[in-house]
């Protein structure tokens, strides 16, 4: 099946487009985000180096401290389609679930225009558990 989606469309989560056609990302990685004012602390980016950066999240701060989003493993548990770990705040959205063996992600400035894509569950925990040994927890 041919992706004859924009990059930046929320069709498939609205429209109910086969899981299938979501694109699979399996060069998936975490990534501090560059240029963060200081007071900000550590933020995080999904990026990969294919596609360039999937998902920015600029509300989640300080991710270097205990108790940050990195220690909250709930987001990251095996939500359903129908059940969906979900977060928004001024201009930012993203919406998880896992079924089968992939992570779908629709995020992006609101869920009214996101990105869209699938990331292998194994891939996905893999780095965000590298990405938060990489910080010096403070």
């Amino acid at each position: 099946m041919v992706n004859e989606l924009t990059w930046f469309d929320n069709r498939p989560w609205r429209e109910g487009t086969p899981l299938d056609a979501y694109p699979t990302i399996a060069d998936f990685t975490v990534e501090p985000a560059p240029d963060v004012p200081a007071m900000f602390g550590v933020q995080m980016w999904w990026v990969s180096s294919t596609r360039g950066i999937l998902s920015v999240f600029p509300w989640w701060d300080h991710l270097e401290l205990p108790g940050s989003r990195l220690d909250d493993e709930e987001w990251i548990k095996p939500w359903t389609e129908d059940d969906p770990f979900l977060d928004a705040d001024q201009n930012f959205a993203v919406r998880l679930w896992v079924v089968d063996d992939y992570v779908y992600v629709v995020s992006g400035l609101s869920l009214l225009e996101a990105t869209w894509y699938r990331v292998p569950v194994t891939r996905f925990k893999a780095e965000l558990i590298r990405f938060r040994s990489s910080l010096a927890l403070k």
